[in-house]
């Protein structure tokens, strides 16, 4: 008795376990724009990314703009990698680039909008996001136009 309710609970438990570990970035999609950063092993060039990122928060809350690291067995989540989980499924489908530094920008719709191959300003990444139809919308729906 004691084997089947254990059998029970980890019917019930491990399915949950298991969708927890994989990311699916399009539980994003039509809400949010992701930014990915893959790298190979943590540089100066990524933590020249992640302190340009840092110094504008608000920028990227107003273009609802998430933020995630893919390493080749990990993913984190957020400007300081707080969420960290092993997942390699984001590294491996989205790097296309045999450098250690990629980041790929990924629209509302699900869809790369834009990869970079070296530190990028912000200003530059919120120029790209800001010419698209959606993010066009947004700003005048804000404006009350």
């Amino acid at each position: 008795m004691r084997l089947y309710k254990h059998l029970i609970i980890l019917s019930l438990v491990l399915p949950n376990i298991l969708t927890m570990k994989a990311q699916d970035l399009s539980k994003h999609q039509w809400e949010n724009r992701i930014l990915v950063l893959m790298i190979d092993q943590e540089t100066d060039i990524y933590q020249k990314q992640m302190k340009f990122l840092q110094d504008h928060e608000d920028g990227l809350k107003d273009r609802k703009l998430l933020v995630y690291t893919a390493r080749a067995n990990q993913l984190s989540i957020g400007l300081k990698e707080k969420n960290t989980i092993p997942d390699s499924s984001i590294y491996n489908n989205y790097k296309k680039n045999n450098g250690n530094f990629e980041m790929i920008l990924i629209g509302l719709d699900g869809s790369v909008k834009e990869r970079y191959k070296a530190v990028t300003k912000p200003d530059d990444i919120f120029k790209t996001i800001d010419k698209m139809p959606m993010r066009r919308a947004e700003m005048r729906r804000d404006k009350g136009w």
